[in-house]
């Protein structure tokens, strides 16, 4: 949270930002969840969406990370 606090990126750009230096990481469902509540209050509107239709629900940055990896 702290790039889209003090550096003002969208949570997505956070993500994509850490995911190069630490391509490992997998923050679960709940954080998640609460990381894009607190964006939604903090900038009116959430740059991640949870896929509920998938079999199980991720993040849309997942599906964005799979097609540059591919």
């Amino acid at each position: 949270m702290y790039l889209v606090i003090k550096e003002h990126l969208s949570l997505r750009e956070a993500f994509i930002e850490i995911d190069k230096i630490r391509p490992f990481i997998s923050p679960n469902l709940g954080f998640w969840t609460q990381m894009i509540e607190y964006e939604n209050k903090l900038r009116g509107e959430a740059s991640v969406k949870i896929l509920a239709e998938e079999k199980v629900p991720i993040p849309d940055v997942y599906l964005y990370k799979n097609m540059i990896e591919s």
